[in-house]
C-alpha cells in the first residue's frame, strides 16, 4: 500500500477521499486548516510550505499520489479563491513533486468545484493548471517523470 497526501481533507469531497483511501489500505496524510493531521492554511505562503515541508517529513520524502481537493466555494471573495484554489494547489503540487518522483506509481490529481464562474481568467480552473504543469518552463517534465497528472471539476 502507498502514501498519499489529501488537502482539503476535513470535510466534503477530500474527506471522502481521504476515508476511501484509508479503506483501500493505504497511509493517508491529511491537509487542512482544521482536523487534520497537518493542519496549515493554503490561502497564504507560509501555510503552503508548512504543507509541503510536514508533507515530506510525514511521508518520508515518498508518495504515491497526492489529491489536492482543498478550495474555496465561490460566496467567498475572488482573491481568497484564487489564493487556496489555484495558488495553493499549484504549491502543494509543485512542492511534493520531488517525493512524487520516488513512489512507484505516482499519480496526482487536482479538484475544483467552481471552475469558470470565479476568476478571469479562470485561476482556478485546473484544467488551465493541469496544462501548466505540463507546458510552463517552470515545471517541465512531469511525463517524463512517470506522475501521471489529471483534473477533476
Amino acid at each position: 500500500m502507498g502514501t498519499y497526501v489529501v488537502t482539503g481533507s476535513a470535510s466534503g469531497l477530500g474527506a471522502a477521499t481521504l476515508t476511501r483511501l484509508q479503506g483501500l489500505g493505504h497511509r493517508v496524510i491529511g491537509v487542512d486548516q482544521h482536523e487534520a493531521e497537518i493542519v496549515a492554511d493554503l490561502a497564504t505562503p507560509d501555510g503552503r510550505e508548512r504543507a509541503v515541508r510536514a508533507s515530506i517529513a510525514a511521508s518520508d520524502g515518498r508518495l504515491e499520489g497526492v489529491v489536492s481537493c482543498a478550495g474555496l466555494a465561490p460566496f467567498h471573495d475572488t482573491s481568497a479563491i484564487t489564493r487556496v484554489n489555484y495558488f495553493g494547489a499549484i504549491a502543494v503540487l509543485d512542492g511534493l513533486r520531488g517525493a512524487l518522483q520516488a513512489g512507484d506509481h505516482p499519480a496526482a490529481v487536482g479538484i475544483a468545484t467552481s471552475p469558470h464562474r470565479v476568476c478571469s481568467p479562470p485561476l482556478n480552473d485546473l484544467n488551465f493548471w493541469k496544462s501548466g504543469w505540463h507546458r510552463e518552463g517552470r515545471r517541465p517534465g512531469c511525463r517524463r517523470e512517470g506522475t501521471h497528472l489529471n483534473s477533476l471539476h
